[in-house]
């Protein structure tokens, strides 16, 4: 599910090669909102900059920054999100020899650099400003059960004709007799074109024709105005995820991974800003836990050694 500003997006599917993917690359128009309507498809609703369903326009969300992200998190049974929380620990992954620190944890934030792109950014500040590649802090058993919204505000002057959304999503099997939690019964991940059950993360809800598309792409039709998207992912525990990778940066082979990825190009395909997102679950403080219920849903356990229950 997604919203957005009324008026100002078309949105399509996006398909590219994947290593994980089925071959071939092409975008699919499908339905999105009318150009002289505050109406939308089945994919999501209409939203003004401040992130209603009113489709009034305004700018009350949008700073002097570029292209920002935040995330909120709501327990999955708030329907209304009435409780959000604002999830703040949005910082730069460290670099070591030129590579990303990629194990996983707090380990791997430089927290003395918080992550969005600054205000002041423009197209011509250099690449290092405005690609930003973060890690967002959330405590294991809230980011469990809870839902995501994921949001970008778009300044009028960031020069933002298309945006692309990648969801997480990842292979969990190649095995020809796969049989995990989510599904009935057993199914074979082997074949050629693997069926949607031999994959995870909200991509496969997010994106409709998964496995075959793996992103959205919404098509500014006004640069004059100040802007938003907001796309909300379901909790591992809706899903019958037996831990955090549902949604969570998982530094282990075997499978490749999508991560969250917000990019904000220009007509003529020049990325002007982008976020790569790793969201980290964070150990839970405290020794007591609910009768029947694993303790750690992150990757962490009590003895520092690294886990996952689920796939």
């Amino acid at each position: 599910m997604f919203s957005l500003s009324s008026k100002n997006f078309i949105s399509t599917i996006f398909l590219f090669m994947g290593l994980f993917l089925t071959s071939g690359c092409e975008l699919v128009q499908v339905s999105g909102p009318k150009v002289a309507s505050s109406t939308c498809s089945a994919l999501g609703v209409c939203g003004n900059s401040s992130g209603d369903s009113s489709g009034n326009g305004g700018a009350s969300t949008i700073n002097s920054a570029p292209f920002t992200l935040s995330i909120k998190s709501y327990w999955y049974n708030d329907e209304t999100k009435a409780y959000p929380h604002e999830e703040t620990g949005l910082y730069h992954i460290k670099k070591v020899s030129g590579e990303y620190v990629s194990t996983g944890s707090e380990d791997d934030l430089d927290e003395t650099d918080t992550c969005n792109i600054k205000k002041g950014i423009n197209i011509s500040s250099d690449s290092v400003d405005r690609h930003r590649t973060c890690g967002l802090l959330i405590p294991e058993t809230r980011l469990y059960f809870s839902k995501l919204d994921l949001t970008v505000n778009i300044a009028k002057d960031a020069g933002c004709e298309v945006v692309y959304f990648t969801p997480l999503s990842y292979r969990a099997s190649s095995s020809s007799t796969f049989k995990p939690a989510w599904e009935n019964d057993s199914i074979n991940c082997s074949v050629a074109k693997p069926p949607i059950g031999c994959f995870s993360g909200p991509g496969i809800k997010l994106v409709p024709g998964y496995p075959s598309k793996v992103g959205l792409v919404h098509t500014l039709l006004q640069t004059n105005t100040p802007s938003s998207l907001t796309w909300t992912a379901e909790s591992a525990f809706q899903n019958n995820r037996g831990d955090n990778r549902w949604s969570a940066y998982y530094p282990l082979e075997p499978s490749p991974v999508l991560d969250w990825e917000f990019e904000c190009v220009n007509e003529g395909s020049k990325l002007n800003y982008k976020y790569t997102l790793r969201i980290i679950p964070t150990r839970d403080s405290g020794d007591d836990v609910a009768e029947g219920w694993s303790r750690y849903l992150g990757w962490v356990d009590e003895y520092g050694i690294f886990n996952s229950s689920g796939f």
